[in-house]
């Protein structure tokens, strides 16, 4: 999947849901270069607080810290103290093997209201079941989903 179908995926999320906090898990906008919120308040209004999840625990330019109202160490669980309405991943396959795959969906659980997040199987889409109802859709041809945590 190209990044321009994850940016378009990203963005679909938070036009649908019109959340009002958002969790980047993994960093996403980190990734793809988005170093301005003037830009991204395009579709992220800046009353919206944008925080990052960051599975690697490492140093950050000072712009990606003006950029995400905070960001965290999903390894230092302790230290997350706040409750992101909505949580976005849509670069699962770059972090294989980083994370383990249900203590993540617990704690975002735990902590969110709202999934959305690719998936890549049936046997994926059915894990995330575990976690909340799930409603699967198709993005240029890319498997979506979002998962209602409130239950």
């Amino acid at each position: 999947m190209i990044e321009r179908d994850l940016i378009e995926a990203y963005y679909y999320a938070i036009e649908q849901k019109e959340p009002t906090s958002v969790m980047d898990v993994g960093l996403f906008m980190q990734k793809i270069g988005m170093i301005s919120r003037d830009f991204a308040d395009y579709f992220i209004p800046d009353n919206v607080p944008l925080y990052g999840l960051d599975f690697e625990g490492k140093e950050y330019f000072p712009l990606y810290e003006k950029f995400y109202d905070k960001i965290f160490d999903f390894n230092e669980p302790d230290k997350v103290d706040i409750t992101p309405e909505l949580a976005l991943f849509v670069n699962i396959k770059e972090f294989r093997g980083k994370y383990e795959p249900s203590r993540l969906y617990g704690w975002l659980k735990e902590h969110c209201d709202y999934l959305f997040t690719e998936y890549i199987s049936e046997e994926q889409l059915d894990f995330l079941k575990k976690f909340g109802k799930t409603n699967p859709i198709t993005i240029e041809g890319n498997g979506f989903v979002t998962v209602d945590m409130r239950d």
